[in-house]
């Protein structure tokens, strides 16, 4: 109910549904002669189980506190109990993973070999190089 966002609790109401939002330039949008860009957003997980199990709307986003899949949104009026499902599956293009790609090992082990060519380019010996922490 209260998840931890920067070391602190954080509020149902204060908590942002989305894990990222981009522009789509293949999708215009024309509201009362006034064209705009299309926008994909990629919803936490948290709130995409929230709309699945109808807590939350899924056309405006809003919690719904009282019941799940209510007759319609306490917000914006969108029929819940009949559309939502529907709504839910034509939206829907599949997850998406947010956040780092980075292995960190191996990223480390990358940047110790890297450091190690680059100290051995600065002061180049003759012989054979041993790696650090081997000893004869």
């Amino acid at each position: 109910m209260f998840p931890v966002q920067g070391g602190q609790l954080t509020a149902w109401h204060q908590q942002s549904p989305y894990a990222g939002v981009k522009n789509d330039p293949h999708e215009l949008i024309v509201l009362d002669d006034r064209v705009t860009q299309g926008v994909n957003k990629t919803l936490t997980r948290e709130a995409w189980e929230q709309v699945r199990v109808g807590r939350r709307c899924v056309m405006c986003e809003e919690p719904q506190l009282k019941e799940a899949f209510p007759n319609q949104c306490a917000l914006c009026g969108f029929p819940m109990r009949d559309e939502q499902m529907k709504y839910f599956e034509r939206l829907f293009v599949g997850e998406e993973h947010v956040g780092t790609t980075i292995d960190f090992d191996k990223e480390l082990d990358r940047l110790d070999d890297e450091l190690e060519r680059d100290n051995f380019a600065e002061r180049p010996t003759r012989g054979i190089v041993l790696p650090r922490g081997m000893r004869l």
